[in-house]
């Protein structure tokens, strides 16, 4: 992104899995009436940790190019 290579660890899908595995018995907990979609759920706060991580590294790009 912006010319700066992106690279993903295999460990990340892991501990992404693991995530998702972990938050599994709150979404349950949380909404017991999702039904089958409590899977996506779990799924889905990993994947919002990934995003904000990637903004956040994203942040230090724009402010390595901005200082030079």
């Amino acid at each position: 992104m912006f010319g700066v290579p992106l690279y993903a660890q295999p460990s990340g899908v892991v501990v992404f899995g693991v995530l998702a595995l972990l938050y599994m018995p709150v979404v349950n907990a949380r909404l017991p009436g999702i039904g089958p979609f409590r899977i996506i759920a779990a799924l889905l706060i990993p994947a919002l940790i990934a995003i904000s991580v990637l903004g956040h590294e994203l942040g230090h790009l724009l402010a390595g190019r901005l200082v030079g």
